[in-house]
Parts: C-alpha cells; sequence; structure tokens
C-alpha cells in the first residue's frame, strides 16, 4: 500500500519544487511578456539603442492589410498537414514491416533513424545539392534515365512540395520508432485470438492494432505538428522561402521582418497573433479527437 503523506510532507515538497517552478515560470513568461508589450509599440534602433513608441494596435491592423502573412501562414498549415499525415503513415507502415520482421530489427531500426540523427541544416544541404537543378544527383539520375531534368527547389508549383518530402524523410523515421515502441506493448493474448479466429491482416491492422496504439499515434501526432509548426531551419536552408513567397512560412517571414525589415515592433504583432492562431488550432483538434475517442 501507498504511504500517506502528512500535511508538513505535502507542504515541504511544494516549498521545494517552488524555486524551480517559479525560475521556469518567469524564463518562460517575461520573454513572452515582453512580445506582447513590443506588439503595442513601434520599436527602433539607432546607433545601438533601442526605442519604442506606442502605437496600440496599429501593428495588428496592419497584419489585416498584409497579403504575405496570410499566404505564409496558409504555407505553414500546408506544409505542417500534409508533412505530418505522410511521416505518420509511413512510419506506421515501417514501424508494423520492423515488427514482423524476426531478425535485423536493430539494422532496419537504425537505417531508417539516421535522417533522423543528421542535424536539419546538414540535412538541408546535403538535400540542396542533391536537387541542385545544374549540377545535382537527381538530375544526373533523371538524365540517364532519358527523363527531362527537374528544377524542385526553383519553381513555385514545386519548391513547397519538395521541401515537404525533406521533411517527412528526416522524420519517418522518429515516427516509425515511437510507433514501434506502442506495438511492443499490445497484449500478445488478443493477437493470437484473432489470428486463431482467423482475422485478415487488414482486419487485424485497421480493427485491432491502430486502435489499440492509438494513444501512441495521438503522442507522435501532436509532438510532430508542434516541431511542424516550429520549422525554419530546412526552408531557410533549402530555399529562404523563395522562389518569391513560394515556400515563404510564418517562420521565415517573421525572421525577415525581424532581422532584415528590423520592423521589431510588427514582428512582435506577427509572433503574438501566431502564438494565438496555433493555440486555438491545438484546442479544436484536441476537442475534435476527444469526441472521436469518446464515440
Amino acid at each position: 500500500m501507498r504511504q500517506q503523506l502528512s500535511k508538513q510532507d505535502i507542504l515541504f515538497k511544494y516549498l521545494a519544487i517552488a524555486p524551480l517552478f517559479a525560475l521556469l515560470l518567469a524564463l518562460a513568461m517575461y520573454p513572452l511578456f515582453s512580445l506582447g508589450r513590443m506588439s503595442f509599440s513601434s520599436v527602433s534602433i539607432v546607433q545601438g539603442d533601442i526605442g519604442s513608441t506606442w502605437v496600440g494596435l496599429a501593428n495588428y491592423r496592419t497584419i489585416l492589410k498584409d497579403p504575405i502573412f496570410f499566404q505564409a501562414f496558409g504555407h505553414t498549415l500546408i506544409y505542417v498537414a500534409v508533412s505530418v499525415i505522410l511521416e505518420l503513415s509511413l512510419g506506421l507502415f515501417f514501424s508494423l514491416l520492423v515488427f514482423s520482421l524476426k531478425r535485423g530489427t536493430l539494422v532496419f531500426r537504425t537505417i531508417l533513424l539516421m535522417p533522423f540523427l543528421i542535424p536539419p541544416v546538414v540535412n538541408g544541404t546535403i538535400w540542396k545539392l542533391i536537387l541542385n537543378a545544374q549540377f545535382g544527383l537527381l538530375n544526373k539520375l533523371l538524365n540517364q534515365a532519358g527523363l527531362p531534368a527537374q528544377s524542385i527547389l526553383s519553381q513555385e508549383r514545386t519548391a513547397l512540395f519538395g521541401i515537404m518530402i525533406v521533411t517527412v524523410w528526416q522524420w519517418v523515421g522518429y515516427n516509425m520508432l515511437i510507433l514501434y515502441a506502442g506495438l511492443q506493448t499490445l497484449p500478445k493474448s488478443v493477437i493470437e485470438a484473432a489470428t486463431i479466429d482467423g482475422a485478415s491482416r487488414k482486419r487485424m491492422l485497421f480493427q485491432i492494432t491502430i486502435p489499440l496504439i492509438k494513444p501512441v499515434l495521438f503522442v507522435a501526432l501532436v509532438f510532430r505538428m508542434i516541431h511542424a509548426f516550429k520549422g525554419f531551419d530546412l526552408f531557410y536552408v533549402l530555399t529562404g522561402g523563395g522562389p518569391g513567397y513560394a515556400t515563404e512560412i510564418i517562420n521565415t517571414y517573421i525572421q525577415k521582418v525581424f532581422m532584415i525589415q528590423q520592423r521589431m515592433g510588427y514582428g512582435s504583432a506577427i509572433s503574438i497573433l501566431t502564438i494565438i492562431l496555433i493555440l486555438i488550432l491545438f484546442f479544436v483538434f484536441q476537442a475534435i479527437m476527444e469526441r472521436r475517442s469518446v464515440k
């Protein structure tokens, strides 16, 4: 039986973690508070000194008239939705494949996980060389096969798709590992009973395996969505948001507003609004998932 703690012990535990909790809260809230305050100001840097003038909601009104913001936010949603769905689908496929193997699982898991272990900037550089329109490996292979060369990262209609492919290549091993761990927790008795009853592989997958690992799927989905919304490095290395604004996502746009245009007040307003919109999307998504789990 679990030993009951006295009120003094409980109070001591709370007091023991209070300083660390206060420090973490300060580290998280102070930058956010400063960002919110700057979003209502016009901030300028003159000879190393930062000056700010209160402008109220002017920065937020500017956002409503900024087509690049809406274009970048739309690209972000497309990028997150498509890449995460592909990653989870392929991750589930490879996890089932590795789970079915009797030998060599460690080798296959290591191979599939290697792209995730490579730093994103290195991954982006590798794929930028592979997809280069002039001397890239992809076009060399296409030329040898008698097919026309492709400029995936240089064309507006294919650039975002190219970055999605690189993202999926980098993260599919991560999803495979999480889902593979979930598959190992499946009760063998249920699998054996379904096999004895003559259940087909399709039925076992959709009526037994996937329902049993739904919590793991949900965790992998949430983790990847959070990380995908923070995507920046691959876009910065591969295209820098170009050509034009074809691959401009909200993070690359914020970086340009802050660092290149030096419109810190406006960049802060974009950041705050983006945080609010993403939180709303996550709350809606979580509500939908909870309703489905209840059904």
